[in-house]
């Protein structure tokens, strides 16, 4: 198994998919993705009860304000450049040592100047947040998370979608270990505590995915030339994923201005959970993204059909979750604690976002691979401005409510834009031919 790795990993190649492969390979893929995630999924979901309850909604508020407020910076981490190393070597144009030291150079540069760009900005506006909490979160976040992503990438682009699956899990069970110490020995769990906790978790995950791409570092190269090439299409892939982290965290930034770190940390709560129930979406997206750069090359109709064609998969999943989180929502207060008894009528209103959601994260990831990035990010960013105008008219009067119905409403517009845009390239190809 290693020497297949260094094989793959080695500095000049470059992934080449048959065509009957495609299809296997996206099963294959998808059954490691389910595997990573399932597992990471429980230990998620025991890290956040306990996390929730041990912090109470005030402390745990304060904590989703900090990483809300580092997810929406954190994908101009790198400019992209995962995105575009996944695109380029699934793709067959390059190889995999090109793309890696030149995301490696980006994500480090980039992630050190906007770590100190937002520390700075919440020294000055939140002086009541500790500073090594600050610190703890957004250096892990911005940095040694980012590198984890890149790492993660690379795995997938080389075909190596077990190690790439494994970087997640590892991650969630190093936090709840960590976890687990800090209240052996100190017996309690402060907002600091649990800071150190995570930062350490991170930086050790780090590690392991440094140890993974071992092949890489002994042969790094940079290319500054084509770094700046890719530069507008990079920052493209930042924005995208900025506009998807601002209508998915938004609103946990606002709600704490408007009504506190209470309501905060109730719908916070909330939506983790419907953000856990998406799970097994995410490991057939994310299979299938990849496949979708592979396909492409048989012309512009075929990413169409691959995505219509897992279409129908999907709904069914996101509706069996939809059925799932009604029946389960007043199960939310029994594992986290009576404080978050509203959690029950929050989940029930967000438990229809992961129907819309299966569609339209199929059809955006479609719209990349027919080579529509700039339609994609003007749909996202609507659906941002959205978010926010919504946010500052309804959050003040309705709070967690508001905040809620706000985040249905905004994936249901994102499906409907995206399925129009589909329609219309699709349409496009049908009159050429």
């Amino acid at each position: 198994m290693w020497q297949k790795s260094c094989v793959a990993l080695s500095p000049d190649c470059c992934v080449t998919v048959s065509r009957e492969g495609k299809s296997a390979g996206l099963y294959s893929d998808a059954v490691w993705l389910a595997v990573g995630q399932l597992g990471r999924l429980i230990v998620q979901a025991a890290n956040f009860s306990m996390v929730a309850r041990l912090l109470g909604p005030k402390l745990f508020g304060l904590f989703t304000f900090l990483t809300a407020i580092a997810s929406v910076a954190a994908p101009f981490c790198g400019l992209g450049q995962a995105n575009l190393l996944l695109k380029n070597v699934r793709s067959g144009k390059m190889a995999v040592a090109d793309c890696f030291g030149n995301g490696l150079l980006s994500v480090v540069c980039t992630g050190a100047m906007l770590f100190c760009l937002l520390l700075g900005i919440l020294h000055c506006t939140r002086p009541d947040i500790s500073p090594s909490v600050v610190c703890c979160v957004l250096f892990s976040e911005l940095i040694l998370m980012r590198l984890i992503d890149l790492v993660s990438f690379t795995l997938a682009a080389s075909e190596l979608m077990a190690r790439s699956a494994l970087l997640p899990f590892l991650s969630s069970v190093s936090r709840l270990l960590l976890l687990f110490l800090v209240i052996r020995f100190s017996g309690a769990l402060s907002l600091q505590s649990w800071s150190l906790a995570y930062f350490a978790a991170s930086l050790s995950t780090c590690g392991v995915a440094a140890f993974l791409v071992l092949p890489l570092w002994r042969s790094l190269r940079f290319k500054l030339d084509l770094l700046l090439a890719e530069t507008t299409e990079g920052v493209m892939f930042s924005w995208s994923s900025c506009t998807q982290n601002v209508y998915n965290d938004l609103d946990k930034v606002m709600l704490n201005e408007y009504s506190g770190s209470i309501a905060t940390g109730v719908y916070a709560a909330a939506y983790r959970i419907v953000d856990i129930s998406l799970t097994p979406v995410r490991s057939i997206v994310s299979a299938a993204y990849p496949r979708m750069f592979a396909v492409s090359r048989d012309g512009l109709m075929a990413p169409i059909a691959f995505t219509f064609g897992l279409m129908p998969r999907c709904l069914l999943l996101g509706l069996a979750i939809f059925c799932a989180l009604e029946m389960a929502a007043p199960l939310a207060p029994v594992i986290l604690g009576s404080e978050y008894g509203d959690s029950v009528d929050a989940i029930r209103i967000l438990a229809c976002i992961p129907v819309l959601r299966c569609i339209h994260l199929l059809l955006a990831d479609c719209l990349v691979a027919l080579g529509k990035q700039a339609a994609r990010l003007k749909v996202q960013v609507s659906a941002a401005v959205l978010n926010f105008c919504c946010n500052l008219f309804f959050l003040a009067r309705f709070g967690w409510v508001g905040a809620a119905w706000i985040s249905v409403v905004c994936d249901l517009f994102l499906l409907t834009c995206m399925a129009v845009v589909v329609a219309r390239v699709y349409a496009t190809s049908r009159k050429k031919k």
